[in-house]
C-alpha cells in the first residue's frame, strides 16, 4: 500500500474512532497498537502538540496527523511494512464478507488498495432474471 493510502487508512479507520468519545475502551488491539506506535514516532514539541490536539478533536486535526504519518512512512520502508502488517488481514487473501438476505438490488465495492479521488465509479448491477426491473 502506498504511504498516503496507508496513512489515511490508519488515521481514518483506526485512530479517529479510537480517540473519539472515549472509544479507547471499545478499540480493538490493532487500534491500540497503532495508536501507541504512532505516538512513539513523534517526539518533537510541535509534533507532540499536534497529537495532543488530535486527541482532543480528532475530527478537526486528523489531516495534520495523517500528513505527519505519511511523511514518516515515505521516509521509512521498514515502518511502512510494520504498520501495513497491522492493518492488513492476518491471512493472505482474506477479505471482509458480506451476507445479503432477501434483497433485490445489491451493490458491493471491494476497494482494498484503491485510491479514489473524484471522478466517476463505474460498476455493474446484476439482477436475478426472475425479478422485475424498476422501483417496487
Amino acid at each position: 500500500m502506498d504511504p498516503a493510502s496507508l496513512a489515511a487508512s490508519i488515521v481514518g479507520t483506526f485512530l479517529v474512532p479510537f480517540v473519539t468519545n472515549g472509544a479507547r475502551e471499545l478499540g480493538g488491539d490493532v487500534a491500540r497498537q497503532l495508536w501507541e506506535r504512532v505516538r512513539s514516532l513523534f517526539s518533537e514539541p510541535d509534533e507532540r502538540q499536534s497529537l495532543d490536539l488530535f486527541e482532543k478533536r480528532p475530527d478537526v486535526h486528523s489531516t495534520a496527523i495523517e500528513t505527519l504519518l505519511r511523511e514518516r512512512l515515505e521516509a521509512d520502508p521498514g515502518l511502512r511494512a510494520e504498520l501495513e502488517a497491522l492493518v492488513r488481514p492476518a491471512q493472505p487473501g482474506a477479505s471482509a464478507g458480506a451476507q445479503i438476505v432477501r434483497a433485490r438490488d445489491v451493490g458491493i465495492i471491494d476497494n482494498r488498495d484503491a485510491r479514489i479521488s473524484g471522478g466517476t465509479f463505474i460498476g455493474q448491477v446484476n439482477r436475478r432474471p426472475d425479478e422485475p426491473s424498476g422501483p417496487s
